[in-house]
């Protein structure tokens, strides 16, 4: 998630939320103005009024963001696992994870910051601290009854910790506005937990930069409670198991392969960049034009490696058999002379309107002690243009490391039974897991290593079911 992608998930609920504001803070204001008329003492200072009318602003947005943006797909989930997505992040060592949870904090925020502005007994610790509390978990509790979210522990955590920060922010600049001087200790408190988690992250890339091996982005956040069920498997496994080859992807997690690759997409078919790279997950979403105007999106996927050219219009005028062959001596040409496609790759047509080209990888490849390739390429052409369709690359170069040792499959089946394997829905009470097959399978880790695995295979509930440990 980047700043493009922030604002337009804010702006949708910013209008919504002034307007909302605006017919609330009309009612208060009427109501106040009844209650002068009749006699009452209390009044209300302009940057009260203001600070409210933030706060109901502020309010809104988050509700929206919060609970309108998604669909009811997540009743009555619950998450009292703290620092959870701590582990996450880590085990994925992904950016998009790190600044949710820099979100949340920066979200709430506001909160910490407006409530000194509504009166004096507001400008202490503790009725900020209560009052945040109460609001996170409002919020926590309203996304789990309505089914847009879950109730996260840590959530309440981070919005908290972004409410302190806002206070500490307003406690300095209102303490300096009194005594009309800059002082150090409010100032000092600002820095605190900005410096604590610049601390925590910069230690955590440390470690993460000294090891060779990335980290595996298949390991639970949150083990499974596999007490509630049984778990049965219905054939013999190996308690003993010989080292296999391990092998290496230079190009994932690697923006500059990315940006080479678009550079060469860019000359090849005349397109230039429109505006600047985009954030979306593991993506890296690029947006071109050609000369007669028309937009195409370069998605490079730093997960895998592969990427995509999309056309943003859709032709369905098929491409003549000339077309074809004309387009795949060219694009051939072109992939090869790149280096970006073996020349004994293997060439099809799909659907009458797409070249593909497939590289096989071969069967026994934990066996081999040498490097190999494999993949697919996929492009669509249209008879009226002379940028593809659309264009698909997975195709990829693995270069042997070494042979690794591996647990033998009855250990791996072991952290299944320990509940140490990912699972979108959490195991209901009274669960049967039947597992009926697995196999040894590689998954790529962080750092590009591409490793061994156990693909367990089953039922879960009489329903499909698969998971993979970790081999290594």
């Amino acid at each position: 998630m980047d700043l493009i992608s922030i604002i337009s998930r804010v702006a949708p609920y910013a209008l919504v939320a002034l307007i909302a504001a605006v017919i609330f803070i009309g009612g208060a204001l009427l109501g106040y103005r009844f209650y002068r008329k009749r006699g009452g003492k209390y009044t209300v200072t302009k940057m009260q009024f203001a600070a409210f009318f933030l706060l109901i602003t502020w309010l809104s947005v988050v509700l929206g963001l919060t609970m309108f943006s998604r669909g009811a797909n997540f009743k009555g989930w619950i998450n009292f696992t703290l620092f959870s997505d701590y582990v996450n992040a880590w085990n994925k060592w992904s950016l998009s994870e790190l600044q949710l949870i820099i979100f949340n904090m920066l979200m709430f925020m506001p909160l910490g910051f407006l409530l000194p502005m509504l009166g004096k007994r507001l400008r202490r610790f503790t009725p900020v601290l209560i009052t945040t509390i109460l609001v996170t978990v409002f919020v926590e509790t309203t996304q789990m009854l309505t089914g847009t979210g879950i109730f996260e522990l840590n959530d309440i955590f981070h919005n908290t910790i972004g409410s302190i920060a806002g206070y500490l922010l307003v406690a300095a600049i209102l303490s300096c506005i009194e005594r009309k001087k800059l002082t150090v200790k409010p100032l000092l408190g600002v820095l605190v937990i900005p410096l604590v988690f610049t601390v925590i992250f910069s230690g955590a890339a440390i470690v993460y930069h000294a090891k060779e091996l990335g980290n595996l982005p298949i390991r639970p956040a949150i083990p499974q409670d596999t007490s509630e069920g049984k778990i049965q498997i219905n054939l013999d496994l190996p308690e003993t198991a010989e080292p296999v080859a391990m092998y290496y992807n230079k190009n994932i997690h690697n923006v500059e392969y990315g940006e080479k690759v678009l550079s060469i997409v860019k000359e090849q078919f005349l397109l230039d960049q429109i505006g600047a790279r985009r954030i979306d997950g593991s993506n890296r979403v690029y947006s071109l034009r050609d000369d007669l105007g028309l937009e195409y999106y370069f998605t490079f996927s730093l997960s895998d490696g592969s990427w995509t050219l999309t056309k943003n219009e859709h032709s369905e005028k098929l491409p003549k058999e000339e077309t074809l062959r004309n387009q795949r001596q060219i694009i051939e040409k072109w992939f090869i002379e790149s280096e970006l496609m073996p020349s004994d790759s293997e060439f099809s047509v799909q659907n009458k309107d797409t070249l593909r080209w497939d590289k096989e990888a071969p069967n026994d490849i934990h066996l081999r002690n040498s490097s190999y390739s494999g993949g697919i390429i996929m492009v669509q052409i249209s008879d009226d243009l002379v940028v593809p369709q659309s264009m698909f690359y997975a195709m990829v170069d693995f270069s042997y490391v070494r042979n690794v040792d591996i647990i033998s499959p009855m250990e791996a089946f072991e952290q299944v039974k320990r509940g140490n394997f990912e699972q979108y829905n959490d195991l209901k009470e009274d669960y049967l897991l039947s597992i009926d097959n697995y196999s040894l399978t590689y998954v790529y880790d962080t750092k590009g290593y591409y490793r061994p695995a156990y693909q367990f295979e089953g039922t879960l509930d009489e329903e499909d079911w698969s998971c993979l440990i970790p081999a290594m």
